[in-house]
C-alpha cells in the first residue's frame, strides 16, 4: 500500500494512519460545530455509510467531490483535507491559516495582474505626444497616464522607438533577484545565449538613454511658463 498523499484525477489516497489522525480531528470539528452524524449528512449530502469511515479512519481513499462537500459542510476551505493529510501531526488551524494565506496571495496578484493590464492598455493607446511628455516630466501628461510609473512609461517609448523592452517593471535589487532564478533555470548554453541578448539590449538601452537626454535638453530650453 502506498504511503503517499496523491489524487489520481477522480480520488484522494493517503495511508490509513493520516485517515486515522483526521477522523479525530473531523470529530473534533463536528463537535465544535454541533453537527451530529445526521446534521453532517444533511449539509454534505455525503451517505452515513462513508461519513461513518471517515469518523472511524478505515478507508484509503475518497472521492475528490465527497471531500469537496465534507470540507464546505465543515467551514474549511477547499484542500483542507489533503493538506492536513500530508502533515498529520501539524495542527488543522496552522494547515487553514496556510491555506487561506496562500489563497489571498493568488488574489492579490490576479488584482495585481489586472491592474498590470489595465495600465499597459492606457499606455497603449496614449498619443506619442503625451506619452513623450510624461517621461520628460510633465506632471500632467503624467497624471494622464496614472498609474503608470515612470518605468512603464519608459518602456512604452521603447516600444514605439522598436527597442529592446524589460519583461518586467521592477526595482534594481528585485531584476538581480529574477536574474539569479532565472539562470538557476537555464541550462549553461541559455545564460550565455541570454548574455548576448542582453549585452544587445544594453546596447540599445544607451541609445535610447541618448534619445531621452537628448528630449530633456530640448525641454530645458524650452520658455518657463509653457506648459503645453
Amino acid at each position: 500500500m502506498s504511503d503517499e498523499v496523491y489524487e489520481d484525477g477522480r480520488d484522494l489516497h493517503a495511508p490509513l494512519e493520516s485517515w486515522t489522525r483526521f477522523a479525530e480531528v473531523m470529530g473534533q470539528r463536528m463537535s465544535d460545530r454541533r453537527l451530529s452524524k445526521a446534521e453532517l449528512h444533511r449539509q454534505s449530502g455525503l451517505d452515513r455509510k462513508t461519513i461513518t469511515k471517515l469518523q472511524r479512519g478505515e478507508q484509503a481513499s475518497y472521492f475528490l467531490a465527497s471531500i469537496g462537500k465534507l470540507e464546505d459542510a465543515l467551514g474549511w476551505p477547499r484542500g483542507t483535507v489533503r493538506a492536513f493529510l500530508e502533515q498529520p501531526d501539524q495542527p488543522i488551524d496552522r494547515v487553514i491559516a496556510d491555506i487561506r494565506s496562500r489563497q489571498q496571495a493568488e488574489r492579490w496578484a490576479r488584482r495585481d495582474t489586472a491592474a498590470d493590464l489595465a495600465t499597459g492598455e492606457r499606455l497603449a493607446h496614449a498619443p506619442d505626444q503625451v506619452v513623450n511628455a510624461a517621461l520628460a516630466g510633465d506632471q500632467t501628461a503624467q497624471q494622464q497616464l496614472a498609474p503608470a510609473s515612470i518605468d512603464q512609461i519608459a518602456d512604452e517609448v521603447r516600444r514605439r522607438k522598436g527597442l529592446a523592452v524589460p519583461n518586467v517593471d521592477i526595482t534594481d535589487v528585485q531584476k538581480r533577484d529574477r536574474e539569479a532564478e532565472a539562470l538557476i533555470a537555464f541550462s549553461r548554453e541559455d545564460a550565455e545565449r541570454l548574455a548576448r541578448v542582453e549585452q544587445r539590449q544594453d546596447e540599445q538601452d544607451r541609445k535610447l538613454e541618448e534619445i531621452l537626454r537628448l528630449m530633456r535638453e530640448v525641454r530645458d530650453r524650452r520658455p518657463r511658463g509653457d506648459d503645453r
